[in-house]
C-alpha cells in the first residue's frame, strides 16, 4: 500500500515555530514532526509516499531527499494554489496507480496500527475509511457519527457546543479507494471532509468510520505541541526518541552531568551544556546544541538548540532555535521564543507571550502581550512574486504597516490606499493610511476591490505609488505599487526594505502633516475599461461559467460583452475564475480540462493577436513557445510593463474579456483554440543552495555561455527545450522552469539542469 502525506500548511497557529518552516518539519524529540510520521508509515509496510507540497517546499524537500535513508521511495507534488486535501491527492493520482491507498497529515503525531486498518478496509470493502479519535473537547475539529457496523451517517464540522452529538474526531488519516478520486474535479480547491466524504455519504457509498486503538494528537498550536511532548515522555505516545535511557524516564545522548538536578521523565540530546547546579523536569527537552546556565530551573519547557542564560526560570515555554534567554530571566507557561530572538537579563514573559523570530525584549522588560515587531532583525521583506505576506496581527502589526505607509509616501508623494477580505484588512489599511499622512504625504481612498483593480487604476489615473491589502482568512497580502500601477522593481523593494529595517522615517510638523481624498466608483470603471479593451463584439453566442466565490467582478464583465454566464459549472461550457488577486487567470475546458498557466498566457497572446495587436510585451519568464506563437503570426516580442490592451497579460479580468470577444468571434469551441497553440509543458523547482546565489549563478553563466540574458535570470537552450535559471529573491535558492513539448520532456530538463547547480554549489 502507498501512501500521501499532505504537508503543505503553513501552520499559522503555530507560530512564531513556524515562521520560518513549515509545520511538518517543527522538531520533536531532535526529527521534524514528518519524520516521525514516515517512521509510522515504513513501521507499517508502507515504502512508497508521496508528499504534497505549497509553503516553503524547499524545507522537506532538502532534508528527506528521495527517503532511501528511511527505507522508503518519496516523490513530491508542488501546490502552486492550495487544492484543498482531495485535489492535492488527486494530484498524485498516477503515482498511486489502482490499489487503495493511504492518506495522512504530516503534522499530526500519532501511533495507529495502520496495517490493521486496512485490512478491516478491505474486509468491508469501503470506498473510504476515516480513522477517528475520541476527544472530550471536540470544538476545534470535524465531528463524524457511525452506526453499529461502522458506516458513517452524520458530519458537523467545527462544532458549537450545541451540536455535538459524539466524541469521535476525524483525524485526517484516512484509507480510500483509487475510484473516490474520479469524484474530485481537476484544478480547483476540492476538500475531504467538506466536499468527498458528505458527498459519497448522500449518494450511500461505502463510507466507514474506525475508532483504532492508540494515540493521536493534531499539533495546531503551541499548547498542543507542547502537550504531546509531555505525553510522550509519559509513555501515551509510542515514538522513537533515539536516544538511550539514562534511568528510569531519563533519555540522554551522553551520562549526566551530576552538578545538575535532572526530574524525570526528560529528554537530553546531545552537544547539549549543562550549567552547575541547573534543575531539569519534569518533562522537559533539551534539543541538540541547548545551553543552560548555572542555577537556572527548566520545567515543562522546550529548548531547540537554544540558550538559557544563569539563575532563570522557565515553566511552560518554548525556545525555537538559535533564541537566547538572558540572566536572571522568568518565562511562564505557554511563553514561546522564536527563532533568533533574545529575552534580555531580567526579562520576564507572562503566559501565553510570544516573541517573534528576530526580534529583541530589552533588558528588565516585562511583557504583558506577544511581540511581534519592532526594531532589530526582520521587518517587511518582499518575496520572490514582488508581494509581502503575513499573518494579520502576528507578523503583519499596525505598528509595520503604519511605517510601510511612511516609507510609500516618502518616495511617491501620494499613496493609493485599498484593500478587501475582512476587517483585518481594512483596520491595517487605515495604518498604512495614518502612515502616508504622518510623513507628508496624500491619501487616495478608493474602492477598488481587488489588487488588479488597484494596479488598474494607478495606471489610469497616473498615480506614482499604491498600496492593496487583501486578506484571506487569517493572512494578508500587501501590493505595493509604483508608476503605472506596477509592482515594485526589485530595487525599489530593496530600499523600502531597507528603509524600514533602519525606520529612518521623516516625520514633519503638524503644519506639514498630509491628508486625504476619496476616489469612488473604481470598480465600475475598471470593468469598463475591460470590456472596451476587449474590443466590438463578435456575432456568435457564447456561454461561460464562473465560480460563485469571489468572481462577481469577472461574471459582471463577461455578462457586460454579452456572454451567457452561470455561477456554477456546466457541462460543455468553458469555465473562468480570477486568482492571485485578479492578477492571473485559470481556465477550464469545454471538457472541463485544466489549462496550465502557460497555456492561458498562450491562449491571451493568440487573442491579442487575432484582435490586431502586433507587438506583445512578454513576461520575463514566459515560455519559448509563447515567442515561437507570436513570431508565427508575424508580431514582435518587447520587455516593459503591461498597459493598455496588454493589462490582459496580467489580469484576469482584461484577459477573460479579450478571450470570450475571440470566442464571439471566431465561433469556436475554447477547445479548438487550444489546439491551435503550439505545445508547451513547464515543470517548476526551487533548488535549495549550501553556497551563495551569485556565485552558482555565475558558474552556470560559464557553463552554458549561449544562455540569454533576461531582466530576471537567464534562459537555457537546451536539447528538445530550454530551462529558465533566476536567484530566488529571499532564500538561498534557485528557481527554475523547464520547458518541453511534453511533460516528461520538461521533467528530464529541470533534472538536468538541477543537477548542474547542485554540482556546483558543492564546488
Amino acid at each position: 500500500m502507498k501512501a500521501v502525506i499532505l504537508a503543505g500548511g503553513a501552520g499559522t497557529r503555530l507560530q512564531p515555530l513556524t515562521t520560518e518552516l513549515p509545520k511538518p518539519m517543527v522538531s520533536l524529540f531532535g526529527k521534524p514532526v514528518l519524520e516521525h510520521i514516515l517512521l509510522l508509515l515504513r513501521k507499517n509496510g508502507v515504502e512508497e509516499a508521496a508528499i504534497t507540497l505549497h509553503y516553503l517546499p524547499e524545507a522537506v524537500t532538502g532534508y528527506f531527499g528521495d527517503g532511501s535513508r528511511w527505507g522508503m521511495r518519496l516523490e513530491y507534488f508542488y501546490e502552486e494554489q492550495p487544492l484543498g486535501t482531495a485535489g492535492g491527492v488527486k494530484a498524485c493520482r498516477d503515482f498511486l496507480g489502482q490499489e487503495d491507498f493511504i492518506v495522512i497529515s504530516g503534522d499530526c503525531v500519532c501511533d495507529f496500527d495502520l496495517a490493521d486498518c486496512a485490512r478491516l478496509h478491505r474486509e468491508r470493502r469501503a470506498e473510504a475509511t476515516l480513522l477517528l479519535h475520541r476527544v472530550a473537547e471536540p470544538l476545534e475539529y470535524g465531528l463524524v457519527r457511525t452506526d453499529e457496523e461502522g458506516r458513517v451517517t452524520a458530519f458537523v464540522e467545527k462544532p458549537g457546543w450545541g451540536q455535538v452529538f459524539t466524541d469521535q474526531v476525524n483525524t485526517g488519516v484516512y484509507l480510500l479507494s483509487p475510484a473516490v478520486l474520479d469524484r474530485v474535479p481537476d484544478g480547483r480547491s476540492f476538500d475531504f471532509s467538506k466536499d468527498l466524504f458528505p458527498q459519497l455519504l448522500r449518494d450511500k457509498r461505502p463510507l466507514y468510520g474506525q475508532v483504532p486503538r492508540g494515540y493521536w494528537r493534531d499539533m495546531g498550536e503551541c499548547g498542543t505541541y507542547l502537550q504531546t511532548v509531555v505525553d510522550a515522555l509519559d509513555g501515551k505516545v509510542i515514538l522513537d526518541l533515539g536516544l538511550p535511557q539514562r534511568g528510569d524516564g531519563i533519555w540522554s545522548a551522553a551520562p549526566l552531568d551530576e552538578s545538575a538536578e535532572v526530574t524525570a521523565p526528560c529528554w537530553i540530546g546531545p552537544e547539549v551544556q549543562l550549567g552547575p547546579w541547573s534543575k531539569l523536569g519534569p518533562h522537559t527537552v533539551l534539543e541538540r546544541g541547548a545551553t543552560v546556565g548555572r542555577e537556572s530551573v527548566l520545567r515543562r519547557t522546550v529548548v531547540m538548540g537554544a540558550a538559557v542564560g544563569a539563575e532563570s526560570q522557565l515553566e511552560g515555554a518554548i525556545l525555537c532555535p538559535n533564541a537566547r534567554v538572558g540572566d536572571g530571566c522568568s518565562l511562564y507557561p505557554g511563553a514561546v521564543v522564536g527563532a533568533n530572538a533574545t529575552v534580555g537579563d531580567h526579562g520576564v514573559l507572562r503566559p501565553q507571550v510570544r516573541v517573534w523570530p528576530g526580534l529583541q525584549v530589552k533588558a528588565g522588560s516585562r511583557l504583558t502581550a506577544s511581540l511581534v515587531s519592532g526594531p532589530g532583525p526582520g521587518g517587511l521583506v518582499f518575496d520572490d512574486d514582488g508581494i509581502i505576506s503575513g499573518l494579520i496581527g502576528g507578523d503583519l502589526g499596525p505598528e509595520l504597516v503604519l511605517d510601510l505607509g511612511s516609507a510609500l509616501a516618502e518616495e511617491s508623494g501620494q499613496v493609493a490606499v485599498g484593500w478587501s477580505g475582512g476587517p483585518g484588512a481594512e483596520t491595517l489599511a487605515l495604518a498604512a493610511a495614518a502612515g502616508v499622512t504622518a510623513a507628508g504625504g496624500w491619501v487616495v481612498d478608493h474602492d477598488g476591490v481587488s489588487p488588479a483593480a488597484a494596479s488598474w487604476m494607478g495606471e489610469f489615473y497616473g498615480l506614482t505609488g499604491g498600496l492593496f491589502l487583501q486578506q484571506q482568512g487569517d493572512r494578508l497580502q500587501l501590493y505595493c505599487f509604483g508608476p503605472q500601477g506596477q509592482l515594485l522593481s526589485r530595487d525599489r523593494q530593496r530600499k523600502l526594505e531597507s528603509t524600514l529595517l533602519r525606520r529612518s522615517l521623516r516625520r514633519p510638523p503638524a503644519q506639514r502633516m498630509g491628508g486625504r481624498r476619496a476616489l469612488a466608483n473604481v470598480s465600475e470603471s475598471y470593468l469598463a475599461a475591460a470590456v472596451q479593451a476587449a474590443g466590438p463584439a463578435g456575432s456568435h453566442p457564447v456561454a461561460a461559467a464562473v465560480p460563485e466565490e469571489g468572481g462577481e467582478l469577472l461574471a459582471s464583465g463577461l455578462e457586460w460583452l454579452g456572454c451567457q454566464v452561470s455561477r456554477s459549472q456546466q457541462k460543455g461550457v468553458p469555465v473562468f475564475a480570477a486568482r492571485q488577486g485578479g492578477r492571473e487567470l485559470a481556465v477550464w475546458t469545454e471538457q472541463g480540462a485544466p489549462l496550465s498557466r502557460e497555456e492561458v498566457l498562450l491562449l491571451t497572446c493568440l487573442a491579442l493577436l487575432e484582435a490586431g495587436e502586433r507587438v506583445i510585451a512578454l513576461p520575463p519568464e514566459a515560455p519559448a513557445a509563447a515567442e515561437r506563437l507570436i513570431h508565427s503570426l508575424d508580431g514582435q516580442v518587447k520587455r516593459g510593463p503591461w498597459v493598455g490592451r496588454q493589462r490582459c497579460l496580467g489580469d484576469a479580468l482584461f484577459a477573460a474579456c479579450l478571450i470570450v470577444r475571440q470566442l464571439q468571434h471566431s465561433g469556436q469551441p475554447l477547445t479548438e483554440l487550444v489546439r491551435q497553440l503550439p505545445g508547451c509543458r513547464v515543470q517548476r523547482r526551487v533548488i535549495p543552495l549550501h553556497g551563495g546565489r551569485s556565485a552558482v549563478m555565475g558558474a552556470l553563466s560559464k557553463r552554458f555561455p549561449d544562455a540569454r540574458r533576461m531582466e530576471h535570470g537567464m534562459r537555457v537552450d537546451l536539447e528538445g527545450g530550454s530551462v529558465w535559471v533566476a536567484p530566488a529573491g529571499n532564500q538561498e535558492a534557485l528557481r527554475l522552469a523547464a520547458e518541453g513539448p511534453e511533460a516528461e520532456i520538461a521533467r528530464e530538463l529541470c533534472d538536468f539542469m538541477a543537477r548542474e547547480a547542485s554540482q556546483w554549489d558543492r564546488l
